[in-house]
């Protein structure tokens, strides 16, 4: 969602919604099922993460919602 946008402006129908997520959930386990190392991805995630929590709260991103 951008500034001056309203969950109206996003609205869709629910099934869509849940076949979306359906689908996110498929790939996800196609990705567990194909990378069976997965927690060092999960902790490079999780590192990155917090790198990008630290720039956003030094505003680099200019992800501002101000």
């Amino acid at each position: 969602m951008k500034a001056g946008d309203r969950l109206a402006d996003h609205a869709r129908p629910m099934g869509e919604v849940m076949a979306d997520i359906g689908r996110a959930l498929r790939e996800f386990a196609d990705f567990k099922r194909e990378n069976p190392d997965y927690a060092s991805v999960k902790e490079e995630m999780r590192a990155l993460k917090e790198h990008l929590r630290a720039l956003e709260e030094d505003d680099l991103l200019g992800w501002s919602t101000e």
